[in-house]
């Protein structure tokens, strides 16, 4: 577990990392199906701008100002036209605060180093942001003032007892753009553990933060297995079958999670601890359409 001090000092040196990203890259929320308040950006709702979206059946309430009457002189049918609101994106950002987050200095310092830059991506582009610390005992809002002080993240040790995040206690907004940080650590298949996700977003994106050590471990012969969620041990004898029985499993459990996103339109992208995360960014990043620059 990373003690206090060096915590601090890690939040403010992946600030300062994250910082500078966000003046190179930028999330891509500039994207069909972000909506919010009155602002500078198009959204998808009924409004004054110029820029013509589509088309659509009357209904009756309907404001008759924007009835097609050209369409309607040659069809004898009243046609809506549908304009784009210029509006201001609403980004609701979660970090998952739980300890298996914690496992090293460099997976801790990836996860932080993304948050940061998606808080000061998001902030730039002027969106209404609010930010979230998600573990079992709930979901806690952070202030962007205390985000940019030292002391804001917490890591509870055993204290956890291996639980499942709360993911229902997320107060998700109507149509915001939704972003979740996380390793993705947790029994369950993802349609269960985020059934509230996808309800009303205009825009998903699930962010996996993992380390080489995870994904392919090097374990031989006897070891002494730490739970870093409930602390408890596990002596065994750990040999090839056992290694490729694990790294089978773990690259299951991640199917699941790129297949919900597939399935459910969740912009999925996956951070290493090791790699320069400007590198990821513009690479992976780029391709898989989360990132502009």
């Amino acid at each position: 577990m990373i003690e206090a001090e060096d915590l601090s000092e890690l939040l403010r040196e992946r600030w300062a990392k994250g910082s500078g990203l966000a003046r190179k890259y930028r999330l891509n929320l500039r994207q069909p199906k972000v909506s919010g308040a009155n602002g500078n950006w198009l959204g998808v709702g009924i409004g004054s701008s110029v820029d013509f979206q589509d088309h659509r059946p009357y209904a009756v309430g309907d404001d008759p100002r924007y009835i097609n009457w050209q369409a309607y002189a040659r069809s004898g049918e009243y046609t809506m036209k549908l304009y784009r609101d210029e509006v201001s994106p609403s980004v609701d950002l979660v970090l998952d605060a739980s300890d298996s987050m914690g496992l090293s200095r460099e997976k801790l310092g990836a996860a932080m180093e993304l948050f940061y830059f998606c808080v000061e991506s998001a902030v730039g582009q002027g969106a209404a942001l609010k930010c979230y610390l998600l573990d079992e005992a709930g979901c806690r809002f952070l202030s962007l003032e205390s985000l940019r002080g030292a002391s804001w993240l917490e890591l509870k040790g055993s204290q956890s007892r291996g639980l499942v995040p709360k993911f229902e206690a997320i107060p998700w907004r109507a149509q915001s753009a939704r972003i979740l940080i996380s390793d993705f650590l947790y029994p369950g298949m993802p349609s269960e553990l985020l059934s509230r996700f996808g309800m009303s977003a205009s825009w998903k994106a699930l962010l996996r933060v993992y380390s080489e050590a995870e994904a392919n471990p090097d374990w031989n012969g006897g070891m002494k297995l730490v739970d870093s969620e409930t602390a408890a041990e596990r002596i065994l004898y750990c040999d090839q079958v056992l290694l490729k029985s694990y790294r089978n499993n773990y690259d299951k459990h991640f199917s699941l999670w790129d297949e919900y996103a597939q399935r459910n339109a969740v912009a999925y992208f996956s951070v290493k601890d090791e790699d320069l995360l400007g590198e990821q960014l513009a690479n992976s990043g780029i391709l898989s359409g989360l990132i502009a620059v």
